[in-house]
Parts: C-alpha cells; structure tokens; sequence
C-alpha cells in the first residue's frame, strides 16, 4: 500500500507570504516501509544525548530527508561512524518550528561529516545516527519530539 506525502512550502511574514506557497503542495508518494516515525519522545531537561534512530532501526540503513519538531528548543546531532571516528553536524532546532534534516552531509572540517571539502560530489557521508540534546537544564521542563525519516 502507498501513501502519498504532501508538503507545503511558505514563509509568512506580516501576514503576506513571501516565499513559496500555501495553496500548492510538493507531492511524494510513499510504499510500505518508506518512512520511520517516533512520535512524541520524551528527552529530559539536561545535557545528556538521547538517540532517534540508528542505521538499521525501521529497517533503514539509510534515509533522503526528515523534518523534526519539538516543543522545546534543542539541538539535532547528524552522526556517521562509518570510518571509526565519530563526525557529525549539529543543527538548532527552535521550539515549535518544523525543521529540514538531510540525509547525506559533508564538511572541510574534522568536526564535520566526512572531514573533506565536497568534491564532484563524491565527498560526503550518509547520516547513520540521529541523536538530539537539550543543551540547557534551565527547569522549563522536558522537550516532547517527533521525527519523520523518508527512506
């Protein structure tokens, strides 16, 4: 059975969209097994990480995309260990805003996917882990997250 994914792109600003479009949706159509979905996560007010997903869980070693949502701000770590040392991009994710993950990622420095400068488009790493942090212990409470992968 597939299922079909619509998203809409806009960015609204003083009542007026400026970017994109409310009306018109990008379509993607989904067969079984295409997505992997946690919903509403509990991670705790602290500075421990917690994982989403690892290479294999949802029967996905791999993923194109994802969005993410908290209720909370808090940060998202894209790791690849495929080569022993641990590389990764951090990006902030602000409380309530859905945010765009990628799926492959690459960087000019060690602390980044893959640890060389994009080139021809062969420099870069799948993302094999997803893990998110709560970079403050500041009492507001736990963060509530959801995460969509599409394989």
């Amino acid at each position: 059975m597939s299922v079909t994914l619509k998203i809409r792109q806009a960015l609204e600003v003083g009542g007026n969209v400026v970017l994109g479009n409310l009306d018109v949706s990008q379509s993607i159509t989904l067969t079984d097994g295409q997505v992997f979905c946690v919903q509403g996560k509990v991670i705790a007010d602290n500075y421990t990480e917690d994982s989403l997903w690892t290479a294999g869980e949802g029967g996905a070693d791999t993923f194109t995309h994802g969005f993410i949502l908290s209720d909370q701000d808090l940060w998202v770590q894209l790791r690849n260990d495929d080569t022993g040392a641990v590389e990764y991009v951090r990006i902030f994710v602000k409380a309530n805003v859905l945010t765009f993950l990628p799926g492959k990622c690459a960087g000019n420095t060690t602390d980044a996917l893959d640890g060389a400068i994009l080139v021809d488009n062969t420099d870069y790493a799948d993302v094999n882990k997803v893990e998110v942090q709560r970079d403050v212990a500041n009492a507001i409470g736990d963060a509530t997250v959801s995460l969509y992968l599409f394989l």
